[in-house]
């Protein structure tokens, strides 16, 4: 599967932009180039666009490659969105990209009055119906069937992931203050990580529970290292300083 390793991102509200500097993990050496998201989608505000690099992180296209300063709020965020998802028992894949699918073909086959198919096999179905959509997308005026079909998909896109996106937003910008580190064992402080970009699988932890050496970083760093390293290390998150 090819997707975009990403490594930073740059949300730029007052001019309606949002920048990613990202690499395609099927090519080597890699190499990173920044590239401004939804650039040509005409009349799109910077939620609108927001709402696109949430939707390209659900269905995987953009991964965040490395944790740093500005990668682990997005990354934070994504947790926070799999929680929802988990508590709600709702399946990221049948009840979101396919429901979205589905949605926008019944749109703009409606849109477009195309009676549908009676085909045994689904993918007979979908391929005819397809057909005669694009004869009659043949006849249309390309600006006017390029605004109604944008128009569909932004629709859907807050129809599908209208409250996962807000969940996205709140952990996004949620601001906690101070400084943390992580115990292995409830009690053991974290002192390093391995190389922190995804795929590492070693930390290392000091067995002196006094020790005032472990690894300090932010509540949202520390949470994402709980995340990343699994429920069965027994890793627990500690503001520095509240022991006293």
């Amino acid at each position: 599967m090819s997707f975009e390793l990403c490594k930073r991102i740059t949300l730029d509200k007052k001019n309606n932009k949002i920048k990613v500097c990202i690499a395609s993990n099927n090519v080597t050496p890699k190499t990173y180039k920044i590239y401004e998201l939804c650039k040509d989608y005409e009349g799109y505000s910077f939620e609108d666009k927001l709402l696109c690099l949430y939707e390209d992180m659900q269905s995987g296209n953009i991964q965040i490659s490395t944790i740093n300063d500005n990668t682990e709020n997005f990354e934070y965020a994504m947790w926070k969105v799999r929680e929802y998802l988990r508590e709600n028992n709702i399946d990221s894949y049948d009840d979101l990209y396919i429901r979205k699918g589905n949605l926008y073909r019944e749109r703009i086959f409606d849109f477009a009055g195309i009676k549908r198919s009676t085909l045994e096999k689904e993918s007979n179905r979908e391929y005819e119906d397809w057909k005669k959509y694009d004869e009659w997308k043949d006849k249309q005026d390309k600006n006017f069937v390029k605004k109604m079909e944008d128009k569909f998909a932004k629709e859907i896109r807050y129809e599908v992931y209208g409250n996962c996106f807000e969940v996205f937003k709140k952990a996004l910008y949620e601001k906690i203050e101070g400084s943390y580190k992580v115990l292995y064992a409830n009690v053991y402080p974290i002192v390093k990580v391995g190389k922190y970009d995804r795929g590492y699988s070693r930390f290392s932890y000091s067995w002196d529970t006094e020790t005032n050496i472990c690894l300090k970083c932010s509540y949202k760093k520390a949470y994402i290292i709980t995340k990343d390293f699994g429920s069965k290390r027994e890793l627990k998150i500690v503001k520095v300083g509240s022991e006293v």
